[in-house]
Formats: structure tokens, sequence, C-alpha cells
């Protein structure tokens, strides 16, 4: 069987390289500049990791980028009438690029993988309905007995713990995706870490992968749906000088603008797709120091009028009182009609100063020394920054040293969880609230405030479970307000997202979190 497939892959790429001579479609450019840390599905987290798995791998089902779900792996699947049990069956010509075929113990595999109580995945909220989910992550059932199982090579079945019908939707996400028992032991512990110890199903495979110079793309002749597939190869070139400036004088095809440069676009050379899915806000750390209680946060918030903020945040921004973006949706309906917006904490002016001072009283100080802010550099950010300043200095005689870092360093300093407090943007991971809310979750890798609360957590598993939009809209409202009220993070405004392309190029997808799809993308 393997040596037919192997045949049937070779005959692919003759076949490939036979119909691409003379081919009228390009190679497409583009450019990251964050470096790939990771191609593990069900442990990465990072963007670009994403991006990358979206286009190297396929699951059960694939999601586009209107939200709509079309088929991956599985060429068809089942709902049981109480909505608990999904039956798919998969493609007899689903394959791996090493021509083993692609299997439902691939899918059985990779889910046991991502409930190991041991290495528990970033990605176990996401599924804890599943049957037995949350007991193999106590260690108090083996992975075995995880509702997923393999009938055959071809059928899957997943049975749920509750009917929840955003179930499809969180199959196609990173963390379902499959993973090859055989290869991945073969890797003794190196999976996803370079070229040589990845394995991917998708329609493009990595050909590939430097982190000083780029990562390169490569169709994949073996791919079921390869003559979708236009594009013969994606170069993302990693951390180029001035990625904008060579966007716009052609030498890359798709890149992400600010809206300055989307007003000065020339519309007959370039297009672009916008997506709301960006918040900036106040983020404070949360590990150790007066920041680790509440008060302290409470009283930095309350210290700041909003109405001061208004005046320094331009026109192309929108002010927000919410975390999670304006485009999310639940059940196919916007959230926001659904949840409300959380009240904030509000203005306190001087009477923030008593929620400061009663922990200054309980640690037996007069004063907080050494707080830092960093923001990046944006001439709008910076001036916030010194807003903030000045009203902590009028309101609690504290003073709070700003940092306006180069864009490398405050990405880094970010990452590694290097500041006190931070203006930060907060990007969803998709279009739905749990993409944004997520991010605070114990477990998760992004959580940047380091918050840590279990009935946050509590809140957050009733709701990606809950089967009825009502009641996932309160649990969601709930856990909302729960950040607000912790002072986890203070919402500041809106950023639109423009996603612009070169002339002759079309087909790119841009999902909620800025990953580009790029199974159906051309330039001509």
């Amino acid at each position: 069987m393997k040596k037919i497939l192997a045949l049937a892959a070779s005959l692919w790429l003759l076949l490939g390289l036979l119909s691409g001579c003379g081919s009228r479609y390009k190679d497409l450019r583009l450019d990251i500049q964050a470096p790939v840390t990771s191609l593990d599905p069900q442990f990465t987290t990072d963007p670009t990791g994403r991006m990358i798995l979206k286009n190297v791998m396929e699951g059960l089902v694939v999601q586009r980028a209107d939200g709509t779900l079309e088929p991956g792996a599985a060429r068809t699947y089942e709902i049981s009438p109480d909505g608990r049990t999904y039956t798919f069956v998969l493609r007899e010509d689903a394959v791996w690029e090493n021509g083993d075929p692609v299997t439902a113990q691939d899918f059985v595999y990779a889910f046991r993988r991502m409930m190991n109580p041991q290495v528990p995945s970033p990605y176990t909220g996401e599924f804890s309905g599943i049957a037995g989910a949350r007991e193999v992550l106590a260690g108090s059932l083996a992975p075995e007995q995880l509702g997923v199982w393999a009938k055959g090579d071809d059928t899957l079945i997943i049975e749920l713990e509750e009917a929840s019908p955003l179930f499809l939707q969180r199959l196609a996400g990173t963390g379902a995706l499959p993973c090859n028992q055989k290869f991945f032991e073969g890797t003794r512990a190196r999976y996803g870490m370079d070229k040589v110890y990845f394995l991917g199903n998708g329609p493009y495979h990595l050909s590939k992968w430097d982190n000083e110079k780029a990562v390169v793309l490569a169709a994949s002749q073996s791919y079921w749906d390869a003559g979708q597939v236009k594009t013969p190869s994606v170069t993302l070139y990693v951390g180029r000088e001035d990625p904008k400036g060579k966007f716009l004088g052609g030498g890359s095809d798709c890149y992400q603008l600010a809206y300055e440069d989307v007003e000065a676009l020339d519309r007959g050379r370039f297009s672009y797709q916008t997506r709301d899915n960006t918040v900036w806000a106040l983020t404070f750390r949360q590990t150790q120091g007066p920041l680790a209680d509440t008060r302290v946060r409470r009283a930095l918030v309350g210290a700041i009028d909003p109405a001061g903020i208004a005046q320094r945040v331009p026109g192309k921004y929108t002010l927000t009182q919410s975390l999670v973006p304006r485009e999310a949706v639940l059940f196919q309906q916007p959230y926001r009609s659904q949840a409300g917006i959380p009240e904030p904490i509000g203005f306190l002016g001087d009477g923030a100063m008593p929620l400061l001072q009663e922990w200054l009283e309980e640690q037996g100080q007069e004063s907080i020394s050494g707080l830092n802010l960093i923001a990046p550099q944006s001439a709008d950010l910076a001036a916030l920054g010194g807003y903030f300043q000045r009203m902590w200095q009028d309101h609690l005689m504290l003073y709070v040293n700003l940092e306006v870092l180069p864009d490398e360093e405050y990405r880094q300093r970010l990452a590694a969880g290097d500041f006190q407090m931070a203006l930060a943007a907060v990007s969803a991971a998709s279009d739905s609230p749990q993409g944004t809310l997520a991010l605070y979750l114990s477990s998760a890798t992004g959580n940047a405030a380091d918050y840590r609360n279990p009935e946050y957590d509590r809140l957050l598993a009733q709701a990606i479970t809950s089967n009825r939009a009502a009641d996932a809209a309160a649990l969601y409202a709930q856990a909302e307000e729960m950040l607000i009220r912790d002072a986890v993070a203070l919402p500041l405004f809106s950023e639109p997202t423009y996603f612009a392309m070169g002339r002759g190029v079309s087909g790119v997808e841009f999902a909620a979190d800025g990953a580009c799809y790029l199974k159906y993308a051309a330039r001509e």
C-alpha cells in the first residue's frame, strides 16, 4: 500500500512539474516580522506559526475567512440527533507529504497528545467538552478513554459531554490538526522544531525554514485538491528592513498596513481587506510587586479620565470599553448585541487615592517607586502614555517611567513579560469572543497580563461548551466583567487592520488573527 501511495505521489509531482511549465501564475512574496518558534500544531500559539500551519496542514474541516466551513481531510461528516456524536469519514486520497495516508488514528493521536495531563496543550480549553476530557486532564482517566476513537482507518468518531453547535468551527483550528504518530515518535521530542522534524498534509509543504532569511512554502503535489492550488511557491521573508517600503515598491505582494498608508494607496495598484480585530489596552503585569494587588491596579485605572483619552485618540481609532472586538460573533450573530457593553471602573480622580493608600498602609510603605510603562514607537501611543503619567502624578502622587521602545525590543519585552505596564494590542485569534477572552486563561501562553483566576477559567470552559446563544453570551459577559473588575487591562480603542494586496494578486484570505489562507491565492 505504501509503495502504491509513494508511486502516486511521484506521478503527482511529475504532472505538477509538467503542468507548471508556462503557467501564468507567479510566486507569492510576503513579509513576516517574527520568526517561527514551533510548528507543533498542538502547542504552537504564535501568529506566524499558526499562519504557516493553516497552509501546510489540514484538519477535518477548513474555515474560510468569511466564516464558512468546507471539507478538509474528511470528505463527509454526520452529527447525531442529540448533537453529541460526530462521525467523520476521511478521504481516500488524503495523504501526508511522505506518502503515508492520513488516517483516523492520526486525529485520535493528536487529541490524546493535546489532553496529556503531564504536558497539557494551550488548546485544551477549546476541547474540554469532549467526553472524558476533564478527567483525562485531571489524571483520573487514561488518555485512551478520551471520547475520540477510530473505526478502521477512514472513520473518526468524537463524542461530546453535551451538544455544542460551535464544535465544528473549533475543529478547524490549529489544535485539532492531525499528528502522524510514527513520524512524531521518530523526531525524539523535536517535532515541529525544524524542517526535517515536520510532516504536513496541506495544500503547501514546508520547502525551506530559515529564521534568518525566509520560510518557503511550495505547492504540494500530493495534496488531494492540488488542482486548486495555483501559486507555485510562497516566500515569507523574516524580519526584512522596511517591509512597507518593500511592498509599496513591488518587492512583496501582501502587507498589513496602517490607516495612514491605506489613505495614501494608489487604488489602481493595490486592493485591501479590512478587519476590526484589534483592541489596544493598558495591560498590567500581575506576577509580583504592587500590581499583584487588585486595589493598586484599580487605583491606576480610576485615576485616568476617559475624556482625556478621547482627546488624544485620532479619529482613525474607535474608543471602546471592551477587550472583545466589535466584529466578534456568537452563533452567527454579533456578540455585542447579545452581551452588551461591560461596565467600566470609571473615573475616580482623587477618589482613586484611598485604594492605593490602603495597600500602602498594609505594606508599611509611604509610596511606590520603580513602576514602568512600555509602549511601541508611535506618536499616538507615546502621547497617550505621557497623559497617563500626568494623571497618576496628579491623582496618586505616583511617578511612572515611560519607555517608548523600538518595535523589535518592544515585542521581545512583551513576549518575555519584562514589563509592569504596557500599551499593548490585544488581537483576537478568531471571530468569536472566545478568541480574545481565552488570551487571559491561566493556561494561555499568550497571557501577557499573567492573569490567573480559576473562576474566570471556569466561566470560559462553560461558555465554550454551551449550546444556547443566550447562555454562552451571559457567561462571556460575566468573564468580561471580571476582567474589568479585576483591572486586568483597561480597554482604550479599537484599531482596524488593513491587509493590502498588490496588482494581480487575488484569493488571499485573511483571518481575524491576521493569518493568511493561501490555498486559493494567485498572482498573475
